[in-house]
């Protein structure tokens, strides 16, 4: 399966999967009164927990690859366009990648985080470059349909900025 097709399909159904296994006090780290805001905690990407374990071969690798991409468009957006977070956070519900308690639980991370502490190792160079026609595609859609004040264009090339590759 190409990644277009599981992004387009299968990831939203992974997600919800996956985040539904993390107990409430880590997924609304952030937000335990209303739980609106996700939180992945580091660790819970890491051979330290059994989260991830329903996805085999290449819809693990996919689903590594949007949970990246899900993690740097929210940040990226969130740095560049704080006036308008709040509304492309209700909009979207991207989650917050941040640091373990008890030491690092209070910083976002960087989305490059998820691929050293994943328990199987991909190939996310590689991935990520297949992937930028279907994610750039999938910004610019959303701009153009829900917050037509922000230029796609110039937001998906802040984003290929913080790209690893």
């Amino acid at each position: 399966m190409e990644f277009e097709q599981y992004y387009n399909s299968l990831f939203r159904i992974h997600y919800s999967q996956f985040i539904s296994q993390i107990p409430d006090e880590s997924r609304y780290h952030d937000d335990p009164e209303r739980k609106e805001i996700i939180t992945i905690q580091r660790s819970r990407l890491s051979n330290k927990y059994t989260y991830l374990d329903f996805l085999k071969g290449e819809e693990y690798n996919h689903f590594i690859i949007a949970l990246y991409y899900s993690v740097l468009v929210d940040m990226v957006f969130f740095t560049y366009y704080p006036q308008n977070y709040q509304q492309f956070q209700s909009l979207t519900k991207y989650p917050k990648f941040i640091g373990d308690c008890l030491s690092t639980c209070r910083f976002h991370l960087e989305p490059n985080e998820i691929f050293k502490i994943i328990r199987h190792k991909i190939d996310y160079k590689k991935n990520l470059s297949l992937a930028i026609p279907v994610m750039k595609t999938e910004v610019l859609n959303f701009f153009r349909d829900y917050l037509p004040e922000i230029d796609g264009e110039i937001f998906w090339n802040k984003c290929k900025e913080n790209l690893p590759i």
